[in-house]
């Protein structure tokens, strides 16, 4: 029985719900280059990202963490509901995030709009 590294796991359930290493940074609100790392070994995601990133991959989080032999099949069932709502909140908090940069570049151009295009100064 081979036992995968994290960095296996990860790409091979990612792998395993179609999504591309940009499609996965976006969900999780980090950089491609982090998924890469994690993927290569180079560096290794927190604990709280690895609960969102199980949710997100539909694989046990013991499993993204200890391994097995082979990926689980994808399904909400195998989320426990404290997995499943540990997830909710981190999606929301990032969702929260998002809103806050927003609100900040619209203050910053509601201070100081650019020149409207074809005017002249």
């Amino acid at each position: 029985m081979e036992n995968m590294l994290l960095g296996d796991r990860i790409r091979k359930a990612r792998e395993k719900n179609d999504l591309t290493q940009e499609q996965l940074a976006l969900r999780l609100g980090v950089k491609k280059s982090t998924i890469d790392k994690w993927e290569q070994e180079t560096s290794t995601p927190r604990v709280n990202r690895l609960t969102t990133l199980a949710g997100i991959l539909n694989v046990p989080l013991l499993w993204l963490m200890a391994g097995g032999d082979r990926v689980p099949e994808p399904g909400p069932e195998l989320l426990s509901s404290s997995e499943l709502m540990a997830h909710k909140v981190q999606l929301i908090r990032q969702r929260v995030q998002e809103v806050e940069t927003l609100l900040q570049e619209l203050e910053l151009l509601a201070r100081d709009p650019p020149p409207e295009a074809g005017a002249t100064g």
